[in-house]
C-alpha cells in the first residue's frame, strides 16, 4: 500500500481487522490511496476522510471492479485453463487460418477455413484432428503436427489480443482518489483493513522462597501493510466486536421480472376534465413532509450526531491500558518500527504477583494423578488476553500452560504439570430408597432418594506432604449430603481439600456423598395389595389415602368377580343354545305317531325348559352388567378424587 500520507496510528484487533490512521499535509485538490484488491470492501465500508484545516473532502473516487467473466463471455474466443489449443481452434471455426504443419522432414504451411475438430477424451492432443477447407478441398491434420497458427482475420486476431490482455493484465492494486477543495489541507484518513490477529505469550518466573512471581507478557504483531511502519503509535485491542465482509466493490445488477406485452383492443378516445390533485394542492400550501419521511430524517440526523460523538470520544482516550466497554485496549507508549513483510514483539505486561502452588485432582482430566497448579490473582489492573505461558521457578523449567482471558482482580489457575508421585483411586456406589408416596389425580408419585457415594483413596510417594484439592463434578440435581461444605465451588465442580502426609504414612481417604430426589409416576389403578401393604407398613403413604386405595382394590376384586360370573353366564348360554340346536335337528326327523310321538313330546318339553333357562341367564347377565357399570363409575370417581385435595 502506498500514499502520500504516512501511517500515524495502527490499532490491531483479535478477530482479523485493523484500524489504520494516516495523516499529513496535502497541497492541491486530490491525493491517492492505493490498496490491494481484496481490501477494497473493508475500505469502502469504513473510510473516513477529515480535513483538520477546515477544507472540504468533496469526493472519493475509485476504480470500478472489473467483471472479467462477463467481459470474456461476450468475446467469441473462449480459452480454458488446460485446453488452450483445442479451445482456440474450436473458437476459430469458420475463420481463415494458416497452420504450420510438420511433415516427414520439414514443415509445410496450410491455409484454409477451420471446419471443426474431432477430439477424444483420452489424449486429445495426440489423437485429435482439425479439418480445414482449403482451395484444393478438405484437409484433416493432426493436432500434434501443428507447430504454428496464424490468424488471417484481423477481427478475430483483435478478439484474441483482447482476451489475453484481459486475462493477464488484471492489476492486484486498486487506487482510491480523495478529491479536495483548493488550498492547503491537513488530511486524516481512517479505515479498516483485514490483518493477522495479534497474539500474546507470557513468561512466569517464580521465587519459591518469597512466593512472588514476575509475569511478563509480549504481544506478537504482523505488519499488515505493503509498506514499512516507522514511528507508528500502536494499540492492541482484546475482545470480539462484530465485524463482517460486505461486498460493496463488485457491481450488482438485480434481476427484474420479465413482463410480456399484452394484446389489447384499441378504444375510442375518452375526454376527461382537468383537475388539481390533492397532493398538488397541499404542495401549493407548503405542506410538511409525510410522518414517515420526518421520522427517517430525524433518525438520520440523530445517527449522524451519535457517530460524531463517538468519533470525538474515541480521540480523547489516551492510556496505557483501559477498558472500552466490552473491549480492552493496550496502548504502546513507544512508537514502533516494523519493516514491510516482517513481524515484531512488543511488551505489554510486566507485573509481580503473589502465588502459591497447589495440587488439584480431576478424574475427568487425569484419571490417576493430580495436576500441579499455580494460583494467583491478576492484580495488574489490566485485562490479560489468552495465550501460552512458560513457567520457571528457581531457574528451573516447570512446564507450560494456556493463560486464560482474565479480567482485573480475577483469580488465575494454571495447570503446568502432572505429579506422578501422587496416585488417586476412585470408587463409586449407588443406592436407591423410597422415602415417600403421594397421590396426584389418580397417579401414585413414588419418591426415591438416589444416593451416590464416591470414595477417593490417595497415596503420596513424594518427600513432602501434599494439600490435595479434589475436584468433584456437580451433577444435575445432586446436592452434597452429611459432609462439610466444599472449600470452593465452580460452575461445574466442587472442591474439597485433603491433607496427605509424605512417606510410609502418606495415604488419605475422602468420601463424597451426594443425593438426588427422584419421582416415579404410576397409575393408581395398577397397584396391587402387596405393594400397598408395603407402602403402609413403612409409613410411606398416608393412612387416609391408604384407605381409599384399599377401597379401590376392593372394587377391583368385585369387578374381577363380576367379570368371572359374566364369563360363566356366557358359557352356560352357549351350552343351552347348542343343546337346542341338536334337539331341533332331532325333532325334524321324528314322526307325530307311535313311539316317535312320545319322544317328540319330550324334546318339545326340554326346548320349553331351555328357553326358560335362557331367559333367566339373560336376566342374570343384565344384572351383572348393571353391577359392573356401577362399580366402574364408583372406581372412576374414586380415582378422580385421589389426591385432588
Amino acid at each position: 500500500m502506498s500514499t502520500a500520507l504516512s501511517v500515524r496510528q495502527l490499532t490491531l484487533f483479535k478477530h482479523g481487522i485493523c484500524v489504520v490512521v494516516r495523516r499529513g499535509a496535502v497541497t492541491g485538490e486530490q491525493l491517492t490511496l492505493t490498496v490491494h484488491r481484496d481490501q477494497m470492501n473493508d475500505l469502502l465500508k469504513s473510510l473516513v476522510a477529515l480535513d483538520h484545516q477546515g477544507g472540504q473532502v468533496r469526493q472519493l473516487a475509485f476504480e470500478a471492479q472489473e467483471d472479467r467473466a462477463l467481459k470474456l463471455s461476450r468475446v467469441p474466443i473462449q480459452l480454458g485453463s488446460g485446453t488452450a489449443l483445442v479451445d482456440l481452434l474450436r473458437s476459430l471455426r469458420g475463420h481463415p487460418v494458416r497452420l504450420q504443419v510438420d511433415q516427414a522432414d520439414h514443415s509445410t504451411p496450410v491455409e484454409g477455413l477451420v471446419v471443426g475438430l474431432d477430439i477424444t477424451d483420452e489424449k486429445p492432443f495426440k489423437t485429435g484432428r482439425v479439418t480445414l477447407r482449403t482451395n484444393s478441398g478438405l484437409r484433416v491434420l493432426l493436432l500434434s503436427a501443428i507447430r504454428d497458427i496464424t490468424l488471417l482475420d484481423a477481427a478475430i486476431q483483435a478478439d484474441l489480443d483482447y482476451v489475453l490482455d484481459l486475462v493477464t493484465a488484471e492489476p492486484e492494486q486498486r487506487a482510491v482518489t480523495v478529491r479536495l477543495s483548493e488550498g492547503e489541507h491537513d488530511i486524516e484518513l481512517r479505515y479498516l483493513l483485514p490483518s493477522p490477529t495479534w497474539r500474546v505469550s507470557y513468561r512466569f518466573v517464580g521465587d519459591k522462597g518469597s512466593g512472588e512471581a514476575l509475569v511478563q507478557g509480549w504481544a506478537i504483531i504482523d505488519n499488515p501493510l505493503d509498506e514499512p511502519l516507522n514511528g507508528v503509535q500502536l494499540s492492541l485491542v482484546s475482545g470480539m466486536p462484530i465485524s463482517f465482509i460486505y461486498d460493496l466493490y463488485s457491481p450488482f445488477t438485480p434481476e427484474r421480472p420479465r413482463v410480456e406485452e399484452e394484446a389489447r383492443v384499441a378504444a375510442a378516445p375518452i375526454a376527461m376534465e382537468r383537475g388539481v390533485p390533492r397532493m398538488a394542492k397541499a404542495a401549493f400550501a407548503g405542506a410538511a413532509p409525510a410522518p414517515m419521511m420526518t421520522r427517517a430524517i430525524a433518525l438520520e440526523e440523530n445517527a449522524a450526531y451519535r457517530a460524531a460523538d463517538a468519533m470525538e470520544a474515541s480521540t480523547a482516550i489516551a492510556a496505557q491500558g483501559e477498558a472500552q466497554g466490552d473491549l480492552f485496549a493496550y496502548h504502546i507508549d513507544e512508537a514502533v518500527d516494523v519493516a514491510r513483510g516482517e513481524a515484531a514483539m512488543v511488551p505489554i505486561l510486566s507485573a509481580r504477583f503473589g502465588y502459591q502452588k497447589e495440587y488439584i485432582f480431576n478424574e475427568e482430566k487425569m484419571a490417576r494423578h493430580p495436576s500441579v497448579v499455580l494460583r494467583f490473582r491478576n492484580s495488574s489492573g489490566l485485562t490479560l488476553e489468552r495465550g501460552p505461558i512458560t513457567v520457571s521457578e528457581a531457574e528451573s523449567y516447570l512446564g507450560e500452560a494456556i493463560f486464560p482471558f482474565t479480567r482485573p482482580n480475577a483469580e488465575v489457575l494454571l495447570a503446568i504439570a502432572i505429579d506422578l508421585g501422587v496416585t488417586v483411586r476412585t470408587e463409586q456406589q449407588t443406592e436407591r430408597a423410597i422415602v415417600g408416596v403421594t397421590v396426584d389425580k389418580g397417579f401414585l408419585i413414588v419418591q426415591q432418594m438416589l444416593t451416590l457415594t464416591t470414595q477417593y483413596e490417595v497415596r503420596n510417594q513424594n518427600e513432602e506432604a501434599v494439600a490435595l484439592l479434589i475436584e468433584h463434578p456437580r451433577r444435575p440435581g445432586f446436592e452434597p449430603f452429611q459432609m462439610d461444605d466444599p472449600e470452593e465451588t465452580t460452575e461445574t465442580h466442587y472442591r474439597w481439600r485433603l491433607a496427605v502426609a509424605a512417606g510410609p504414612e502418606g495415604e488419605g481417604r475422602f468420601v463424597v456423598t451426594e443425593r438426588r430426589l427422584e419421582h416415579q409416576r404410576h397409575a393408581a389403578s395398577g397397584i396391587d395389595q402387596a405393594t400397598l401393604n408395603r407402602y403402609l407398613r413403612n409409613r410411606w403413604l398416608d393412612e387416609a389415602i391408604g384407605s381409599e386405595l384399599q377401597r379401590l382394590l376392593a372394587l377391583d376384586r368385585e369387578l374381577a368377580q363380576i367379570g368371572q360370573q359374566l364369563t360363566e353366564v356366557a358359557g352356560q348360554r352357549q351350552q343351552l343354545l347348542a343343546a337346542q340346536e341338536q334337539m331341533r335337528k332331532n325333532l325334524g326327523s321324528l314322526r307325530d305317531s307311535g313311539e316317535e310321538a312320545a319322544l317328540r313330546s319330550r324334546y318339545v318339553s326340554q326346548l320349553a325348559e331351555s328357553e326358560d333357562q335362557l331367559a333367566a341367564l339373560a336376566e342374570r347377565q343384565r344384572t351383572l352388567e348393571t353391577a359392573r357399570g356401577e362399580r366402574e363409575v364408583e372406581k372412576q370417581h374414586l380415582l378422580a378424587a385421589l389426591g385432588s385435595e
